[in-house]
């Protein structure tokens, strides 16, 4: 049996009452897990770069706190006994272990991006949400270490390159502090949670957390802003200049909007003559695709077959007078769902506060119910409990929903 003991980073051995360790190795994090995958639960942060610094979805830094220990697991190194993002399973199989609680604070894009990984995160506690569920009015981690545990937490990190090497010192306080008071939040919002006779909301809520999916890809170009009133050659021409975008940002490692701006595609495709003349000028494109016009004049030639080749018109679509009708009879249907809800709505808020009613009864919740999407059964229990309380109280019957 190893008695091996991982050594305190050198550079700043203690955060808080935390003893903090800097994991860049195997073996390193494999004593680390030694230590952490017997332990009723543990307090996670991620640190990743979304299309801010570099390009893609990237995994940059793991913070787990543990008892009096903190531990920064720095995927992005290299070397023959380096950790890197490939040789993370043994810590994925303590995130999907359903006996360790993982505490974090607002995890949404995190489970996301640890999905991509093929990790599969098991019992989560949010203090987001349970913050949520005690009608707080504002659920920033910042707002609650100040208003439940009397912290001042300064945030001038939030936008870090967390991928550039070395981290600061700076970086590396910010990424401790934001794991390390979690135990401590969760105890107290846990107990407010509680007292508010709210326990079986927040279990629904959490165990919801574990179903997000990854983000849609399809289509992303019909996101841009005037795509939707383009013809549907023009919308062929711009989806192909999309993924030209998205491959030169990934060589380059650039977020794609700091690659080709949204406004020069668009302008490619609607006056494209005027903006192949004016390209060397333009400022908003990476410098190194000054010289990339004549592969741009080719690949709209080539979308341009190909959108022929499909049959896809030029011409701007304009509706039929059935068409016309049968959009304003869809806006007029929504219209009155959204007025039907409203009183109910109004009453959750009243009772419960704003923060509950937008949990239970969200824009999107009406529209699919208005458009048969969703059953008032396909709800959480407690929303369903909830609504339909709030419905009888008002005297409102909610069995066309039913």
């Amino acid at each position: 049996m190893s008695h091996e003991k991982l050594t305190p980073y050198p550079h700043q051995k203690k955060v808080e009452s935390f003893q903090l360790y800097y994991i860049d190795t195997q073996h390193d994090l494999q004593l680390m897990l030694d230590k952490i995958k017997n332990t009723p639960e543990i307090a996670v942060d991620i640190e990743f770069d979304r299309n801010r610094h570099h390009y893609g979805f990237s995994l940059c830094l793991i913070q787990i706190a543990c008892d009096d220990s903190c531990y920064i697991i720095d995927p992005l190194q290299e070397g023959v006994d380096a950790l890197s993002i490939k040789k993370l399973n043994p810590l994925w199989k303590v995130f999907e272990n359903p006996a360790i609680i993982k505490i974090f604070h607002s995890p949404s894009e995190d489970i996301r991006l640890l999905k991509t990984l093929n990790c599969y995160i098991k019992n989560i506690f949010d203090t987001h949400t349970a913050a949520q569920l005690t009608s707080t009015p504002t659920f920033s981690y910042k707002h609650l270490l100040e208003t439940r545990l009397q912290i001042n937490l300064e945030k001038n990190e939030q936008t870090s390159d967390w991928k550039r090497r070395p981290l600061s010192p700076f970086q590396l306080q910010y990424a401790a502090k934001d794991v390390i008071y979690l135990f401590e939040l969760k105890k107290i919002l846990l107990q407010e949670v509680t007292s508010l006779h709210r326990l079986n909301w927040l279990q629904e809520e959490l165990l919801h957390l574990e179903t997000l999916e990854i983000a849609e890809t399809d289509n992303l170009h019909l996101r841009i802003k005037g795509a939707k009133d383009l013809t549907d050659l023009q919308r062929h021409q711009l989806k192909a200049l999309f993924d030209y975008r998205d491959k030169q940002a990934q060589k380059l490692n650039k977020p794609p909007y700091q690659t080709i701006e949204d406004g020069i595609l668009m302008a490619l495709v609607e006056r494209p003559k005027d903006t192949i003349a004016q390209w060397t000028s333009l400022k908003r494109k990476h410098p190194r695709l000054q010289n990339a016009i004549a592969d741009i004049e080719a690949l709209l030639q080539q979308a341009i077959q190909e959108a022929q080749a499909l049959g896809l018109s030029n011409r701007p679509y304009y509706p039929t007078q059935a068409e016309k009708q049968a959009a304003l009879d869809r806006r007029d249907q929504l219209r009155r769902c959204k007025d039907f809800f409203k009183p109910i709505r109004d009453h959750i808020q009243q009772q419960y506060g704003e923060s509950i009613a937008a949990l239970v009864l969200t824009v999107r919740i009406i529209e699919d119910f208005c458009w048969e999407r969703y059953k008032l059964s396909h709800l959480k229990q407690y929303a369903q409990n909830i609504i339909r309380q709030a419905a009888a109280d008002i005297g409102t019957d909610l069995s066309q929903y039913e």
